[in-house]
């Protein structure tokens, strides 16, 4: 019976850590949709009355408390996966240990591999993958983060409020302002960059582009 009940907990034990694997890949994915979408982007699904996209709108006109959430859970979630994934393999491994006969260093054997293991997990499924959907399709992602964020945001309240006061104090000692809205507009450049990429908006009228091209010009020429 103690056999079954270590197997149930053992199990137990599998199913959370893919579960928090998939709550640091929800953080990234989060983090990284809500820095790149636009409230000009969710402003017509806003018009259309979809309860999502206010939400989602909401989270990208207060971004730096959202973020401070983000960070939260995905430490949160880190923390956790350590703790509780790594041990994991020493259990696991403990019958080929057995059948090889291996008694020495079966603790750094265990820890290795389960270090391994978990690195893996964090990294693709936990970081490099979620980030890649929110950079290639923000909008959706968005969308879909917008209810879990704000539940989330509502229930860490207290934690995020410390932490964001904790980051300007900490920015206002090192001489740093804190960021503001004005700090994450366009630059001339990127204004240039994004004008002259859209090739389909430039065959349908050169004209506009001309004009934009022109105005950006403009603050650096000297009137005479």
């Amino acid at each position: 019976m103690n056999g079954d009940i270590d197997w149930l907990l053992m199990a137990f034990k599998i199913l959370a850590v893919f579960f928090l694997v998939g709550m640091n890949g929800f953080f990234v994915a989060a983090e990284f949709a809500l820095v790149k979408i636009r409230g000009t982007q969710l402003q017509p699904l806003v018009d259309e009355g979809q309860r999502r996209a206010k939400i989602a709108h909401f989270i990208v006109d207060n971004l730096d408390a959202f973020l401070s959430a983000c960070q939260l859970g995905i430490t949160l979630a880190s923390l956790a996966l350590g703790w509780i994934g790594e041990p994991i393999f020493e259990t696991l491994l403990e019958p080929v240990f057995h059948w090889l006969d291996i008694d020495s260093y079966r603790e750094i054997i265990s820890f290795g591999f389960g270090f391994s293991v978990i690195t893996i997990l964090h990294i693709v499924v936990g970081e490099v993958a979620p980030k890649s959907l929110a950079i290639q399709k923000p909008l959706p992602t968005s969308l879909w983060v917008a209810y879990p964020m704000m539940w989330f945001y509502k229930i860490s309240y207290p934690f995020v409020a410390v932490l964001n006061w904790a980051s300007q104090q900490l920015l206002r000692i090192v001489g740093i302002g804190t960021a503001t809205e004005s700090n994450d507009q366009h630059s001339d450049e990127e204004l240039r960059l994004l004008v002259a990429s859209n090739t389909e908006q430039a065959k349908r009228s050169r004209l506009g582009r001309d004009i934009v091209m022109n105005a950006l010009d403009l603050g650096n020429r000297i009137a005479r």
